[in-house]
């Protein structure tokens, strides 16, 4: 699939629909725990002979003044 989408907490859902189209789907999640910090969670997804295969990296940032 071509389509990627970000899901964030202050600026709602954005998506592309650009390029060639893949089997692969990425989500990229967006939260703000705390003042100070931003967790980043991508998942991609994709099926591989039947089975559907699935990778996450979650990262979380913060805010060094």
């Amino acid at each position: 699939r071509i389509m990627d989408e970000i899901t964030d907490i202050y600026y709602g859902v954005y998506s592309q629909s650009r390029g060639t189209e893949t089997p692969f789907v990425r989500v990229a999640t967006i939260s703000t725990p705390s003042a100070d910090q931003m967790k980043v969670i991508s998942t991609v997804t994709w099926p591989e002979s039947g089975i559907s295969r699935r990778v996450e990296l979650q990262e979380v940032m913060y805010n060094w003044k």
